[in-house]
């Protein structure tokens, strides 16, 4: 059986844009930015691929040899587990695949992690992570 990887848990939130995913951690207020042959990937992983299955369709996709390209994939996931922004999954071959409409790249480049940290006070700033069990906004 192969591990599958999923989002730990709501504080990591994530959008495709075009041909670039946008990450954030809403705990820590890095945000993140993979694009061009991660994108896909990305969206691979997060829909029950496991990384030897996203793998041969990279390789078929690009007509490139699988030992080409498995040790930048699998640098990318540890770079993707490392932040935190993936965690081991169900390990369950029976997973139901989703099925996606993928934008792909012409070109295969090295998937990369793009992180950035600029603003990250400012998105602390934010009065969500004030946020108690009573939630917010509430009434006095």
């Amino acid at each position: 059986m192969k591990t599958t990887y999923q989002v730990p848990g709501t504080e990591i939130i994530h959008e495709v844009l075009d041909n670039e995913v946008i990450i954030a951690n809403l705990d820590s207020g890095v945000y993140y930015s993979i694009r061009e042959s991660g994108a896909p990937i990305w969206q691979l992983l997060l829909s029950g691929y496991n990384l030897s299955e996203a793998t041969s369709m990279v390789a078929e996709k690009y007509s490139m040899k699988i030992e080409d390209i498995s040790a930048p994939l699998q640098t990318f996931v540890n770079q993707l587990l490392d932040e935190e922004l993936l965690v081991n999954g169900s390990s369950l071959e029976t997973q139901i695949k989703l099925h996606l409409d993928l934008s792909w790249p012409t070109k295969f480049n090295k998937p990369s992690l793009e992180k950035y940290e600029e603003m990250k006070n400012l998105l602390m700033l934010d009065p969500i992570h004030e946020v108690d069990e009573q939630g917010w906004p509430h009434q006095s």
